[in-house]
């Protein structure tokens, strides 16, 4: 019997996400496009994650740090293409079909999506399209990306060694640069939105994360960056 590797391989770092996970997999659960697998790398969760992403069929792999995460996914992943996604998105049905085609189109080996905000506040739609607009006019220059909206080939992915594993902060970023120096980068996917949870600037305030973030990215050394760092911004 002859059995068929999937096209893509949708891999999630997981950390207590039972309440955000099965909407993002009822998301691909609905996909027009159906040749792909999931892979959760769950970091020792206490809530009913794992048993979760069983339920749906999911390849379940130990995880960590965002970035230890995806390495370990991607090393059970069957997939040619990896797409890496967090579990606080949300996609429409079409999502993967209107991606991948673009990515074929375009002669990508490596790109980061177009984000939207899932909380429909006008604050957060300024904030997304800032971000939006300055990832595109870097593209070519310092590429951008977040971490939970990446699409990239397997060979590309292995030739750079995955993620920096010692950065706690910006391993998405600097994930992609490696990447585009080896391959085509663009950010791309406008038409099929991806929509991504601002729980956090919410929950610990929006000029307080620009702040924090604006710190983090002020240090020279970005593997000096302690995960508790990130608090004491």
């Amino acid at each position: 019997m002859i059995f068929k590797m999937p096209l893509i391989s949708i891999i999630i770092p997981t950390k207590n996400e039972e309440k955000r996970l099965p909407l993002l997999l009822n998301c691909l659960k609905r996909q027009t496009f159906k040749d792909f697998e999931v892979v959760v790398a769950d970091a020792k969760s206490e809530d009913q994650i794992r048993e979760i992403a069983k339920n749906y069929g999911c390849k379940i792999v130990d995880g960590g740090v965002p970035s230890v995460g995806r390495n370990n996914g991607a090393k059970v992943a069957k997939g040619d293409i990896f797409i890496f996604f967090d579990a606080d998105i949300i996609i429409p049905k079409n999502f993967l079909e209107v991606s991948l085609k673009l990515f074929k189109k375009k002669k990508l080996d490596v790109g980061a999506f177009y984000t939207f905000a899932l909380e429909k506040k006008v604050i957060n739609d300024i904030i997304v399209g800032v971000i939006n607009v300055h990832m595109f006019f870097t593209q070519k220059i310092k590429p951008y990306a977040w971490g939970f909206g990446i699409i990239i080939k397997r060979e590309l992915h292995e030739a750079i060694n995955g993620f920096n594993e010692k950065l706690y902060y910006f391993e998405d970023s600097d994930y992609v640069r490696k990447a585009s120096k080896l391959g085509k980068f663009a950010i791309f996917n406008k038409k099929s939105k991806l929509r991504y949870s601002f729980r956090r600037f919410e929950r610990e305030g929006i000029i307080n994360m620009i702040f924090k973030c604006l710190k983090l990215m002020s240090k020279k050394d970005k593997t000096k960056i302690k995960y508790k760092d990130y608090f004491k911004c």
